[in-house]
């Protein structure tokens, strides 16, 4: 049983019966919402930021493995064979030559290859703001779940005296609303930033 089954079994033997419905069909159901995109986009940008730093960190090794051209020995064998040696050995040179050239041609590919998956990995991150988003569902999941454990426990700003039951469930309901609509709002700004950075993009290809 992990902590957020733990949190949901807590809140149905200890909410008010008054509140009950706000609980299980509203509250509850979005703590559930913003765990769940918290973990999704916690583990999309765990694996961009994997492939960027592993792409990244195996195009230099790659490019190490450059295999020398045999042209050279072309050269000697002219020098010191007869002719018909000179035409076998031309003749192995010359594969030797293109093995070597196809072989840098493949380390360039897959050089060029690791190089796109870091360009593509990184513009997904800026695109889906998954970091952004994993700590903007987070903290709202967090807070939320903070908030019903002071009503629950009448801690905080619950703990006074003055405040009747009726009052308190409305103060924890509006308390709630007011973390959730917070939370829209961010994510609101959050995707306008996006559009925002594919503007010029837009205009460039218009």
């Amino acid at each position: 049983m992990n902590e957020n089954d733990n949190f949901k079994n807590e809140m149905y033997t200890s909410i008010p019966s008054k509140i009950d419905d706000y609980l299980s069909k509203r509250f509850v159901r979005q703590v559930d919402w913003y765990d769940k995109y918290a973990k999704r986009n916690m583990l999309k940008f765990y694996i961009l930021q994997a492939l960027i730093i592993i792409s990244g960190a195996l195009i230099p090794i790659i490019n190490l493995y450059d295999i020398p051209s045999s042209d050279g020995a072309i050269s000697t064998s002219n020098i010191t064979s007869n002719n018909e040696s000179t035409s076998i050995s031309e003749d192995e040179s010359d594969n030797d030559s293109n093995e070597a050239t196809l072989s840098n041609l493949n380390i360039r590919v897959l050089s060029s290859m690791l190089a796109a998956i870091i360009v593509i990995a990184t513009s997904f991150v800026q695109l889906t703001k998954a970091h952004q988003s994993w700590l903007l569902f987070r903290e709202t999941a967090e807070t939320l779940k903070r908030e019903y454990h002071l009503f629950s426990n009448k801690a905080g700003h619950y703990s006074q005296s003055k405040l009747s039951e009726e009052q308190r469930n409305r103060l924890f309901i509006d308390t709630s609303e007011t973390i959730m609509a917070q939370e829209g709002s961010k994510y609101y700004l959050l995707r306008r930033q996006i559009d925002e950075d594919q503007k010029p993009e837009t205009s460039k290809d218009k």
